[in-house]
């Protein structure tokens, strides 16, 4: 999801992990802003909890 509440773009990558992960949030959020150039944030979710809806990006920022 890429958002803007402050005026300047902001992610937040919504990622599946099993519970006995060692994934490094720390290093997703480096990777993110180096490619994206956008600050991101993490928030991880169980195996199947994250709609299978299609949506792959969802741009709720507005522009006036």
């Amino acid at each position: 999801m890429v958002d803007s509440q402050t005026g300047a773009d902001r992610m937040t990558l919504h990622v599946e992990v099993p519970d006995n992960r060692s994934t490094s949030a720390e290093a997703i959020i480096a990777s993110m802003r180096e490619i994206t150039k956008l600050r991101g944030e993490i928030s991880f979710h169980a195996p199947g909890e994250l709609a299978n809806d299609g949506k792959v990006i969802e741009d709720t920022r507005t522009y006036s």
